[in-house]
This record gives C-alpha cells, sequence and structure tokens, in this order.
C-alpha cells in the first residue's frame, strides 16, 4: 500500500496539480511544469503510446473531461461496462470521492 496508489480519472482531470504532487511524492520526482502546463490549458506532446491507442497520433493532447460515453455508448453497453466496473470496484474497495 505505501509503493501504489490508485488515481481516479475525474479526480485527475478537475486537480491535475494536486494528483501530480502526489504521484510526484510516491515516485520521488517533480511534475511542476507538467501541472503548470495542465492547469492553464497548455498542450502536452504525445511520447511512447501503446501502438493501438488513438493518441499516438496526435501532437498535441489537452487534459480535459471525457465523459462522450454517457451519449455513445448504448443501454447494453453501459450495463456490462458497470458489471465489470463494479466488481473491481468491489474488489479495491474504492469510491471515487469528488471535491
Amino acid at each position: 500500500p505505501d509503493k501504489s496508489i490508485l488515481i481516479c480519472y475525474e479526480e485527475f482531470v478537475e486537480h491535475p496539480r494536486d494528483t501530480l504532487a502526489v504521484i510526484g511524492k510516491l515516485v520521488n520526482l517533480d511534475f511542476n511544469d507538467v501541472s503548470s502546463k495542465l492547469e492553464t490549458g497548455g498542450a502536452l506532446t504525445a511520447g511512447h503510446t501503446i501502438a493501438g491507442n488513438r493518441l499516438r497520433m496526435k501532437n498535441n493532447i489537452r487534459l480535459r473531461l471525457d465523459e462522450e460515453w454517457k451519449h455513445g455508448l448504448s443501454i447494453l453497453e453501459k450495463a456490462l461496462i458497470w458489471f465489470i466496473g463494479g466488481a473491481l470496484l468491489s474488489k479495491y474497495k474504492f469510491e471515487c470521492k469528488k471535491r
């Protein structure tokens, strides 16, 4: 537990500086430059990404809350995701807390 951290996507998007500070403390790195860029709406350049990730083709990536799934998925797809995700949430006993 003292060598791991679970980050909520929404928390990271809403509070990138705080989240990166926690990550930086864990791995002993300073993310202040990245935090400043993210908080001001600046773009990051894609580095090494997974081959199938669509972001690999973009030059600039901006941090933003993506809730497209709320409107773009069918009821069946949403139910399947909640079924799978709910089991994982129970396993890790994690509840995403909003500030």
